[in-house]
Order: C-alpha cells, then sequence, then structure tokens
C-alpha cells in the first residue's frame, strides 16, 4: 500500500510510528507536519466501543432514557449524546435517500405534539426568546397497509412546516394515492400544491369535549363527533380517517422516553430531539416486526429482503453497507 500524500504540500508522506491504538502515522518532511491515518470505525472517531455503543442506541430506541442508557452501557452522558445525533442524522439522511418514489395506496398524516426545554405557556411566561425552545410538533406520513414511515418533518405547526413536510412526501412517494389528515387548514394548500395532480385529499373533523361523569384533571376529552370531507380529487369516504396514525403515535410515546407523557424525560435541545425522533423513525422502519403484518414496515413496501439489526441499520446510514 503507497503511502498517502499529504494534504497541505501533496507530497508523499513517510512512516513515523504507531499511536498507542495501533493506527500509523506519517511525516511530511517538507511542512514538518504528521498526520495519523483516519479510524476504520463505525462511528468516525470516537472511541467508544462499537458494540457497546450499538447496544446504546438500541435501548435508547426501546424505551430507556439517556440515564438509564447511561448506568446500564457505563458510557458518559455526553458520549450517548453525541451518538444518539450522530447516528440519528445519518439514518434521517439515509432515509431520505433510500425511501424515494415508494408505490403507496394509502397514506395518513398527523402531527404529534411535544416540547422542548419547557412547554409554550411556560416559555411565554418566563418571556424566553430561544427558537428552540417550547412546544414542538412532529409531523408524519403514515402508509395504512405496510405501515412504513414514509416522512417525517420537526417543526412548529406552522404553514411553513406543512409545506416542509408536503415536499418531503412529494419525494417519498410514486403514483396516485388518497391522502387523509385532520382538519388542520394548511395541509389544504401545502397537499395540493405537491401532491394535487396525483392524490385525492379527504380530511376527518374531530369534535372533542368533556363531560361531567368521570372527569379528572388528566381526564381525556371524549369525542362527541366526527365529520369527513373531501378536499380534492375523488376520495374514498369510507377510507377517510388518522386511526392509525394516531395509533402509531402511541407507539412513538411508548418507544422514545423523551416522548412519553408526564415525565421528567423531556428533550433539553432541539438537535437531540430531531435526531431522537429520526432515529427512532428508522428502527421502527426497518428493525421493528410489526405485529399486525408480522414483518418490518420497510419489508412489506418491498424496500429491505430481510429485518435489519440495528447495527444493519447504521452500517447502511454511515455508508459502510450497500442496500
Amino acid at each position: 500500500m503507497p503511502n498517502p500524500t499529504c494534504p497541505d504540500c501533496q507530497t508523499t508522506m513517510r512512516k513515523h510510528g504507531k499511536r498507542a491504538d495501533g493506527r500509523r502515522r506519517f511525516k511530511c518532511f517538507p511542512c514538518r507536519k504528521v498526520h495519523t491515518e483516519p479510524r476504520e470505525h463505525l462511528f468516525g472517531e470516537m472511541r467508544v466501543d462499537e458494540d457497546t455503543a450499538v447496544m446504546a442506541l438500541t435501548l435508547l430506541c426501546e424505551g430507556s432514557s439517556v440515564r438509564a442508557t447511561c448506568r446500564v452501557t457505563g458510557l458518559a452522558k455526553k458520549t450517548v449524546l453525541r451518538l444518539l445525533v450522530l447516528a440519528g442524522e445519518r439514518v434521517e439522511s439515509f432515509m431520505a435517500r433510500h425511501i424515494r418514489n415508494v408505490e403507496v395506496e394509502d397514506v395518513e398524516c398527523d402531527e404529534v405534539w411535544g416540547f422542548i426545554g419547557q412547554k409554550e405557556k411556560t416559555k411565554r411566561r418566563n418571556r424566553v426568546t430561544d427558537p428552540g425552545q417550547g412546544d414542538s410538533y412532529s409531523w408524519l406520513a403514515v402508509e395504512r397497509h405496510s405501515k412504513l414511515v414514509l416522512a417525517h418533518h420537526v417543526s412548529r405547526r406552522t404553514n411553513r412546516a406543512a409545506d416542509a413536510f408536503a415536499e418531503k412526501l412529494d419525494r417519498a412517494t410514486a403514483g396516485a394515492f388518497q391522502v387523509s389528515t385532520d382538519a388542520f387548514e394548511p395541509y389544504v394548500e401545502s397537499l395540493s400544491y405537491h401532491l394535487g395532480a396525483r392524490s385525492s385529499y379527504g380530511r376527518i373533523q374531530k369534535e372533542f369535549g368533556y363531560t361531567e361523569e368521570g372527569q379528572g384533571y388528566y381526564s381525556p376529552p371524549a369525542l362527541i363527533s366526527a365529520k369527513k370531507e373531501a378536499v380534492y380529487g375523488e376520495p374514498d369516504a369510507a377510507r377517510i380517517g388518522t386511526s392509525r396514525v394516531e395509533r402509531w403515535n402511541l407507539s412513538l410515546r411508548t418507544g422514545l422516553k423523551r416522548m412519553t407523557r408526564l415525565s421528567i424525560c423531556f428533550s433539553k435541545c432541539y438537535r437531540n430531539h430531531k435526531a431522537a425522533m429520526s432515529l427512532w423513525i428508522g428502527y421502527y422502519n426497518y428493525c421493528l416486526r410489526h405485529s399486525t403484518i408480522r414483518m418490518a414496515p420497510a419489508m412489506k413496501a418491498d424496500l429491505i429482503s430481510t429485518p435489519w439489526t440495528m447495527r444493519d441499520l447504521l452500517e447502511a446510514a454511515m455508508g459502510n453497507a450497500t442496500t
């Protein structure tokens, strides 16, 4: 194997011993600089053991909190969070490349609420101006038959976020299909602009309220009425609904600890929150066996042939494996 060239002066370097971890060092004599060969590691320059890192990320996707993961694996909290951000961002990029032009029939969209640092009302009361703090919504699109999460977007509940989410859904899908949402108004313009030519859109408007009987502080509101309407195209009224994506929200809150309600395991940083969402969705799509279809959603959508492990997902996301 020939000696590498210096990245600064493009001169061929000479061997200059080894590091304690076995990696070779090379010295460029014209510019007197010493360089070390890159580490062949799943997580780049991080020194954490690969098996321990994979276990930590698996625990985070199986309902463990960050501190519980630290206690089980023996890793420091900063190390676990660095792993989370690195893996989450790579998995998000991988899914954006891999889940493209998928043939779908029926897509349900919804937004699941969470918060970062503090809730919006507390943020207003404390006069906090940090845009990364407060309420956060994860926009989701789930295919009804394969259960695959086609697209997701972490942002506010605004018109701009709806447009960005619809653009991601457009890139992920192919062919004509039906899409269903709740009555959130920004969906109408965004979906009609990005999907109008090849989709039929129907929405369901639900009305909730409290009854005096059995009402408590934490009691959820009861469903009073539900009205379906066609927005454009010719949607099948029997298929208009968001029940499946709302059931998916329950899986998310069960499997991702920072999304569990009424706990102290909420996100404190937007980047960590976004990475955790991407990693869990990737783990759900490629690794988890769905009880209804009895396989991973990506298998049902013909994106993979066998269910993946967390290591398989990370190797594909880090660019060390082909799909």
